[in-house]
């Protein structure tokens, strides 16, 4: 597959499901992709061999995911890959066989007027729309935001902006519903960052819903009654975190602690 992007540069490049199944390591490759050039190796004769690069984008085709983005060992994927489903564009086989057709007798137009665009326009001005996507974003992002959120901002403002020429140049582009879906990818993404605030937000539903059969709860709030703290029995924590169904009760106790929604546990409380 590092073989075929060798010197790939600017045409999309796209494999399918067959391709991607043979039994390749998907974290490595998406890596090794996104660095955009191969490894350092040496000829029979101890000589540096010439490197591989790229720089284009690489579109994948399955009925299951690359990658398991969901996993923590995997987050630092979600902001290499954009994992998108259920994103239906034919209306039937028969749609599906016009587009290919017209795809077949129509091809490397779209390119070649879109580079064409960039040559002549001011790199001031295609700035300043990247800046304008990346700050829309990063507002709308504000109360979901992660760890991931500046790089995966980038990539979202980066797809926008293209958007935003190829409408220019006459291709039209719903530059709306774009925003959209880079909401729910963002969002997906924050949820698999930030598993302690997800716990958090999990347990404090679990408690508003029980709190009148709950014992071991204590609150502290400030002067206008707003919770600022609030202590529990280890007893009573252990057992909503198995309501909320959470099977490894330590991992959980661990990842608060990393986000600093325990404050400190003591002896027998937490």
């Amino acid at each position: 597959m590092l073989y075929l992007l060798g010197r790939h540069h600017g045409v999309p490049i796209c494999y399918d499901e067959s391709t991607i199944q043979n039994g390749i390591n998907k974290s490595a490759f998406i890596y090794t992709f996104a660095e955009g050039k191969d490894k350092l190796r040496l000829n029979q004769d101890s000589t540096l061999k010439e490197r591989n690069s790229w720089f284009c984008t690489c579109l994948f085709s399955a009925e299951e995911y690359l990658v398991d983005l969901t996993r923590n060992e995997n987050l630092g994927l979600a902001a290499r890959i954009l994992t998108m489903e259920h994103c239906t564009y034919t209306k039937d086989s028969m749609h599906a066989d016009q587009i290919k057709v017209f795809s077949s007798k129509n091809f490397g137009i779209v390119g070649t007027l879109l580079a064409d665009n960039l040559l002549k326009a001011k790199s001031t001005e295609v700035h300043q729309m990247f800046q304008l996507h990346k700050n829309d974003l990063l507002e709308r992002f504000e109360k979901s935001k992660c760890k991931l959120t500046e790089r995966l901002v980038n990539n979202y403002a980066l797809i926008l902006t293209t958007a935003d020429i190829l409408n220019a140049i006459g291709l039209r582009m719903d530059t709306e519903a774009l925003c959209h879906i880079c909401e729910e990818l963002h969002k997906q993404t924050a949820v698999t960052a930030t598993p302690g605030k997800n716990l958090v937000t999990n347990i404090f539903n679990y408690i508003c819903c029980e709190y009148r059969h709950l014992k071991g709860i204590k609150w502290t709030t400030d002067k206008t009654g707003i919770p600022l703290k609030m202590d529990m029995v280890e007893t009573t924590f252990s057992a909503i975190v198995a309501k909320c169904g959470i099977t490894e009760p330590k991992i959980a106790v661990n990842t608060l602690l990393e986000e600093g929604f325990i404050i400190r546990p003591e002896k027998d409380q937490l």
